[in-house]
This record gives C-alpha cells, structure tokens and sequence, in this order.
C-alpha cells in the first residue's frame, strides 16, 4: 500500500483552528446573498481549503465502474451479512451483479445486488489503498482505524428523493463490508453512487458558536444540505463512483395476512407495508406443503414513513430455499398465513 505522511496531512488542521470557522462563515454569507437575491446557487469548493496540500493532489485511476466481473470479488461482504457459505451461493446462481471504481487512495466494490422488483440490496467492499488517516474521523497515527466516515451518497432517476438504510462493520486492515438497503427500487431501475466524508463538516460545524449555526439553519434544509455535500466532497475521494442495475433478481413469495397486509419474502429478507414496531420479530417460520419447516432468524430490520404508507423489512441471517416452495408463513402478531395462490 501507498503511505502518505499522515503528520504532513493534519498538522495545518492543528495549527489553524480558527481557518475552518471563517471560511464556513464566508460560504454561509454568500449562500445568503445569493438567497436574499432571489437566486440559490453553490459553488463547489475545492477541499484543498480543507486539507493539506500535500493531500489535495490525486490522481484518479482508470475508473472501471460497471465493469462486470466473473464471479463476486469479495464473498465475505456477503457473509458477513448473510452467514457462512452466501457469497459462495450467490455466485453459483449466477448473482454477481458487481462494479468497481478506485483512485488511488480507495477502491469500492460491489460484489453483489439482490432485487425483487420492490426493494433491493447491495453488498459492497471498500478498501483504503494508502497508509493513511483519510476517511476515519477519530483517531492518531498510531490507531486511527477507529470509524470510517467515508459515505455513500445515493442519486435517483429524476431527483426522487428516496429510503436508503446503510450499515457498515468497522474497517480492519483498512477494509469494510457494506449493506445498502433500497426501498422501491423498481426492475431495471440504475442507482447512482457517490463517495463523500462526513468528518469533514461535522469537525468544523462543530466548531461553530451558536449565532453561526443560526445563521446556517437560515439556509433552510436543502441549503443546508448543499453546503454539507460541497464540503463533504474531499479531493480524495474523487473520481469514486458506481453505476448500479436493480434489475430484479429474485421472485418473492407473497403470503397474505387476515388483514390483507401482504409480505413478500425473499431468499435473504421480507419486506411489507407495516410499521416495523407492531411486529417484533426475532424469527419468522415458513412451512411447506408436506409439513416441513424452516425458522428464520431476523438479524435487523428498519422502516420510514412515506406519502404512500410505511414500508418496513426484517433482514434474514442466512439465505434460504426459494421462497415460492413455501405455502405458509408464521410470524408475532400476524400469526400464520397463507401464501397467495
């Protein structure tokens, strides 16, 4: 791996405090201008204001996002999340939907995308190519593989605004596996992947007294927002960026509740339109015609509330058998259910 002197990088950080302060306070003054105008626009700020100018110099590499690749690179992402042996699985049935985009301080993989035609997943690795702090919002030169703030941010078809729940396991040798949870993703819908680092504003929004964050929230949220992706938006992370198919990959089982509140299960979840709280869930069981059963433990799950209703899901441990072999399902609070014929 590459190493950057980590000491070089930060020290201007440690011996300028102040410069973060002023230089919010003149990107919140202009913002306001601009809005007083009648007219919201945002510049993209170079990060080299943010970060040593040893740093600021990169290179990005042949991005090769969208590539296709034989076979999923990294089946541990998928284990981690869906037990021993998954990636393996997945790979055999042909479910390798990966991309890969690198500069030369990261590399981010997509080793696999699982999809219903209503929600879909995504397991990704991410990789620090240099012996470096970038990324990683607390720490030393000595132990500074402490929390990875290197964030995805999610672009929709047309601007829509969307659900996206992500998790992460803490990065080790430099190295995280990462779940990407889609609601409604559409079949055949493509997702758009930036990269940005959250430490950057935290740090210095932080650093702000209350009248200066005041002056911010007049930005109102999508200002707000603005100037935080601006930010965020660090010269190392340039160039990472991953093109995603959706495309539906798996047929759910839908099994229909006394009520009519209909869930779909997959091989590696179940989803329905519920609020999350009324059902907790550890396991679910699903039973086959001749009698057999299989119990499901739920290893998480989330929900958000929309125009259209709540939309909530449970996250399977381990894969399953197809689901469409299954007549009925059993789960806290609904009961036992039929599948829908």
């Amino acid at each position: 791996m590459k190493t950057t002197d980590w000491a070089k990088v930060y020290e201007p950080l440690e011996t300028a405090q102040n410069v973060p302060v002023q230089r919010v306070q003149e990107l919140t003054q202009e913002k306001l201008r601009d809005k007083r105008k009648g007219r919201i626009t945002m510049k993209r700020t170079k990060k080299t204001m943010f970060i040593a100018a040893a740093a600021a110099v990169v290179t990005a590499a042949a991005v090769t996002a969208g590539a296709a690749i034989a076979g999923i690179t990294h089946k541990e992402s998928v284990d981690r999340y869906l037990g021993d042996g998954a990636g393996e699985k997945l790979e055999s049935m042909g479910v390798y939907t990966t991309c890969v985009t690198e500069n030369d301080y990261f590399r981010i993989t997509a080793d696999a995308v699982l999809s219903d035609g209503n929600n879909a997943i995504v397991f990704v690795t991410k990789e620090r190519l240099t012996d470096d702090g970038f990324g990683l919002g607390y720490g030393d030169p000595e132990g500074y593989f402490i929390r990875d703030t290197v964030m995805p941010v999610f672009s929709f078809p047309n601007g829509e605004k969307r659900s996206v729940e992500t998790a992460s396991d803490d990065p080790v040798d430099g190295v995280s596996h990462e779940r990407y949870y889609i609601y409604n993703a559409a079949d055949s819908e493509v997702l758009e992947v930036d990269f940005e680092d959250t430490s950057i504003f935290d740090s210095y929004y932080d650093a702000l007294t209350d009248s200066e964050k005041n002056e911010l929230s007049l930005l109102g949220e999508e200002g707000f927002q603005d100037l935080r992706h601006s930010m965020n938006s660090a010269d190392y992370l340039e160039g990472l960026h991953l093109t995603l198919d959706l495309s539906k990959n798996f047929e759910p089982q839908i099994f229909v509740a006394e009520d009519g509140t209909e869930f779909r299960v997959t091989p590696y979840d179940i989803s329905f339109d519920d609020q999350i709280d009324r059902i907790m869930a550890g396991e679910v069981k699903l039973i086959k015609a001749d009698g057999s059963e299989t119990v499901v433990n739920i290893t998480d799950g989330g929900s958000y509330k929309s125009e259209d209703g709540s939309k909530s899901h449970f996250n399977f441990g381990t894969l399953i058998d197809d689901p469409t072999s299954y007549d009925k399902l059993v789960i806290d609070f609904y009961g036992e259910m039929e599948a829908r014929k």
